[in-house]
Formats: structure tokens, C-alpha cells, sequence
């Protein structure tokens, strides 16, 4: 009996070992990002869903608000047409150019498929990008999941893929503060232009000078 058990734990070990290895996953890069307030930030949407072919499925993106505003998603060149079929790009505006559903000012929906299915092997979906609108020194989270208005993903089978989500922390950088010896220098430059155009100027002409012109 002691050693069935061993045996149906060795056989549970190695077929959890086969699904990580099978497991799907999608994760942005880099995990920490920074950027000034009034600058924009990016970051690559990968994934990775080793040999299952995605036949549809949606991941939701969320952040704070108050330190991040959405600009825009575009798809990889991996994710191209014919490859990824626009009529499964989830829109907020039906019929619309967009390629994503921004659901709200913290919420911002992507996704991708095709009836073929579509191979996604250690590829950039896509690039987020986003105003940095926080103060310095504030910070949100962006995490992924499963959408909720869209589904998650789907192999062509039409069975549910599950998806291991990791997100990133994006951060509102200081002004950089230009060093004492810039100041410095940049005073000694004013003082030299100063110097420069002052010797420059024509030199006076004295009454003897005068005096001395031939007639």
C-alpha cells in the first residue's frame, strides 16, 4: 500500500511538472519602470503559451488612475494581420480602428485570435504606453488578469487555457537636479561671452589720433 502511494505521488509530481512547463503565461516587461511626471511610459506586453494555439481570449489591465493615464496599445509585429484577426480585437466602439476596449480611465482591455488559432512562443504581444501624470515619488501597480467583460483564452478546441499573470510597478520619477558645479559653470560662461563681447568693441579715437589724419 506504502508503495502505491509513493508511486501515485511520483505520477502526481510528474504531471504537475509537465503542466508548468505547458502553462501559458503573459507578463510585462520591464517589472519596474519609471518615468517623470509630463513623460510617457512603455512597457511590452509578452507571452508565452508554449505549443497550445490560441484560438481567442482577452487579459485586463488595470492601474491607478491618479498617477497613470492610458495612451495607447499597439500589437507586435509578431501579431500582424493576416496572423491575429482584427474582428476578435476587443473594441469599446464596434467597427471602430481601436484594438482595445479602454473600459475606464484605470481599466484598458487586450486581446487577440483567429479561427486558425495563432502560435504565441515567447513573443511581444504588444506595447502599452502611458502619461505619467502622478507626483514624484508616487507608484502604482499595473496587473493582468483574465478578462471579465471578454473571457479569458481559448485553445482551438475551444478549451479554457489558464494564463499565469505577472505585472509591474511603475513609478513617477524626481527631476533629475542640475549639480552645483553646473550652476557654477554655467556662470563662468556667462561671465567669459560677457568678457568677449566687451573686447570686441571698436576703440575710441582719441583727439590726437584726429589731429594726426593727413589732410
Amino acid at each position: 500500500m506504502r508503495n502505491q502511494f509513493s508511486l501515485i505521488v511520483l505520477f502526481t509530481g510528474l504531471l504537475t511538472n509537465m503542466t508548468a512547463v505547458q502553462s501559458a503565461t503573459i507578463n510585462l516587461s520591464p517589472v519596474n519602470a519609471n518615468a517623470q511626471a509630463g513623460h510617457q511610459l512603455t512597457l511590452n506586453v509578452l507571452g508565452n503559451f508554449d505549443a497550445q494555439s490560441v484560438l481567442a481570449g482577452a487579459t485586463d489591465i488595470t492601474w491607478d488612475a491618479g498617477i497613470l493615464r492610458f495612451a495607447d496599445f499597439a500589437f507586435g509585429a509578431a501579431f500582424a494581420v493576416p496572423v491575429r484577426d482584427p474582428t476578435f480585437d476587443p473594441k469599446h466602439t464596434p467597427g471602430s480602428a481601436e484594438v482595445f476596449d479602454l473600459q475606464s480611465s484605470s481599466l484598458v482591455t487586450v486581446g487577440f485570435g483567429n479561427f486558425a488559432g495563432i502560435a504565441v512562443a515567447n513573443a511581444v504581444i504588444g506595447t502599452l504606453t502611458f502619461d505619467v501624470i502622478g507626483a514624484a515619488g508616487a507608484s502604482t501597480a499595473i496587473e493582468l488578469a483574465d478578462s471579465v467583460k471578454w473571457e479569458g483564452y481559448f485553445d482551438i478546441a475551444s478549451n479554457a487555457i489558464g494564463v499565469s499573470y505577472a505585472g509591474a510597478v511603475a513609478e513617477v520619477a524626481s527631476p533629475v537636479p542640475v549639480p552645483a558645479a553646473g550652476w557654477l559653470l554655467t556662470g563662468a560662461l556667462g561671465s567669459l561671452c560677457g568678457a568677449l563681447k566687451r573686447s570686441r568693441k571698436p576703440p575710441m579715437v582719441l583727439p590726437s589720433d584726429i589731429s594726426r589724419k593727413p589732410a
